[in-house]
């Protein structure tokens, strides 16, 4: 591990300190430290580190995900993201650079040492393969050795479909033995809802000799023999031995990057504290369920509520019982409203329901059904807490902003009137 090189690429002084003393006590060497990422790309090309740690939001012209872009191409230097994901745009950049790791701000050590030898493992590894496929040549495309030692999983087929050939890794990603597969067509690996597809594109393959698929990263899925259907990258490529053409299949089981996106889609959208979406989710979801409102003439409604005295709270019981008021009262709104609502924290103690297809009518119900679960609920150590709330639903005049004022008004004449009520803003 000693001899591990690791360059940070960090604006923040205090985060680069803890990270250069972190990287000591692991046992790595810090190769440098830069702030900016111009930098950073001119000295990953000097220092040639094993591995960068690289911030995706840096100051200067030049951000995280454009110097990981050009280090990437240019000196194919495996790189983890340092980032608090609070930009949604930044997240779907990273991940065209396909980075070898992300981690979370704040993060702990043993954290920190779990992602860069997993990043480091899974760089060799990628070095060791990209070798042996260089090594297979036509002659020796149905008997070479990178069946068995790569880290990709390689499917040999015939202009039939028939399955001719695999390495171990696909025996161990489908769970199938090698005698089960050997013989059997292709799309036995394959959900049913591509089968079809896939035995028109080697038919038109096959009659035109041309294909856009063949030689391009493909987005598919994959059946396992427990039928358990999973995502996966895939290449395709033909060639021919002694007159016969073979297609050959390289590829991956992507589940775990998926759920690393998936997980950093919703620390993206979602609060925190509450679980529930946050303004930048809030302002998707308004956008295209007004469109739906304009295409199809639905209703839509929308609540706001603010917890009442909330400040109080915090004085009296301290910040610890109203961070535990909120995530009450969220759990409350979760559980009174359909799958197809959405719940959003709006900013301190107010929140707000997206309604897709509900009349005012109904708003109002569900705004009376929460106030009251609210008002019932026995929050441990508190007094009663209470909740105001306005309602309005969207007319074909109004715009995102005026929408929102008319529910805002709402809300703050129901507190106007004594708090704990749902006012109705037409």
């Amino acid at each position: 591990m000693s001899n591990v090189r690791i360059m940070i690429v960090e604006d923040e002084w205090v985060v680069s300190d803890d990270l250069q003393r972190s990287l000591k006590r692991l046992g790595y060497t810090v190769s440098s430290v830069v702030g900016y990422g111009e930098n950073a790309v001119k000295k990953a090309g000097e220092d040639r580190p094993d591995l960068i740690l690289m911030d995706i939001m840096l100051k200067g012209k030049m951000d995280g995900i454009e110097a990981a872009s050009q280090i990437h191409s240019r000196f194919n230097i495996p790189i983890i993201y340092l980032t608090a994901y609070d930009n949604k745009a930044a997240l779907e950049r990273a991940k065209i650079t396909e980075p070898f790791g992300y981690m979370i701000k704040p993060f702990q050590e043993r954290e920190l040492h779990t992602t860069i030898e997993m990043a480091l493992y899974k760089h060799e590894a990628e070095e060791k393969n990209y070798k042996l496929v260089h090594q297979l040549t036509e002659s020796e495309a149905k008997y070479s050795q990178i069946h068995s030692d790569s880290f990709d999983c390689i499917i040999l087929a015939n202009t039939e479909g028939v399955i001719v050939e695999v390495n171990k890794m696909t025996k161990k990603t489908f769970g199938y033995e090698v005698s089960e597969i050997l013989g059997e067509n292709i799309v036995k690996l394959m959900p049913e809802h591509f089968r079809k597809k896939h035995v028109g594109g080697i038919k038109r393959v096959l009659e035109t000799g041309k294909s856009k698929s063949l030689g391009t990263l493909l987005a598919f899925e994959g059946l396992r023999k427990n039928g358990k259907i999973f995502p996966i990258e895939l290449v395709v490529n033909s060639f021919s031995v002694n007159g016969s053409i073979y297609f050959t299949g390289t590829l991956r089981d992507i589940t775990r990057r998926k759920q690393m996106e998936a997980r950093l889609e919703r620390l993206a959208t979602t609060d925190r504290l509450t679980q529930a979406y946050n303004r930048l989710k809030f302002e998707d979801i308004i956008k295209r369920e007004i469109e739906m409102v304009k295409r199809h003439n639905l209703p839509l409604s929308i609540l706001m509520f603010d917890v009442d005295l909330f400040k109080n709270i915090n004085d009296s019981y301290g910040h610890i019982a109203g961070d535990y008021v909120l995530k009450t009262i969220a759990n409350i709104a979760k559980k009174n409203i359909r799958e197809i609502d959405y719940l959003v924290r709006w900013g301190g103690e107010e929140f707000l329901i997206i309604a897709p297809d509900t009349t005012l009518e109904k708003a109002k119900a569900l705004a009376e059904r929460i106030r009251k679960a609210i008002e019932d609920y026995r929050f441990d150590g508190i007094e009663k807490v209470t909740a105001s709330f306005g309602t309005t639903n969207f007319t074909i005049e109004d715009t995102v902003n005026t929408f929102i004022k008319r529910v805002d008004d709402a809300m703050y004449h129901a507190k106007a009137k004594g708090r704990n009520n749902v006012v109705v803003n037409v």
